[in-house]
């Protein structure tokens, strides 16, 4: 719903639409929405969520040189879902993300066409703290995390 904190997404219009109870709801989009989730994890957790692209719409969604990288291996390995590792305690994932019926309406100005690789969701997190955070759970339990 429309609050003062939750603004509409200025890459979206209209703006705003009204619900069947006549409230006034944001429009967000996959980025956006991700970027609002990730923002809680962060503060909560440390984890950092982010959709990203070699083709983007809007810059606060560029690839850092990790993702660029992995983006780059997904567009010439369009049938691998997703990649990991873990280098100097960062786990980093991604999956790949493809283009559906749905993304058109956004994204065919772009020259993408159904089931091209679009961009990616990406996840990463401290190793070592969440390692130690499960191990922390589960020591009650006499069980170890390897």
């Amino acid at each position: 719903m429309r609050t003062e904190k939750m603004k509409p997404n200025p890459y979206l219009h209209p703006g705003f639409i009204k619900s069947d109870k006549n409230e006034t709801l944001v429009w967000v989009n996959p980025a956006f929405m991700t970027r609002q989730i990730s923002d809680i994890a962060s503060r909560r957790n440390g984890f950092k969520l982010k959709i990203t692209s070699n083709k983007l719409i809007n810059k606060h969604n560029a690839p850092d040189e990790d993702e660029k990288k992995i983006l780059d291996f997904f567009e010439k390995n369009v049938d691998t879902p997703y990649y990991w590792k873990i280098d100097n305690n960062l786990f980093r994932f991604m999956g790949a993300l493809k283009v559906e019926p749905e993304c058109m309406s956004c994204h065919k100005k772009q020259g993408y066409k159904v089931g091209d690789v679009r961009g990616g969701i990406s996840v990463s997190f401290d190793a070592a703290a969440e390692f130690r955070r499960l191990n922390e759970i589960h020591k009650d339990k006499n069980q170890t995390i390897l």
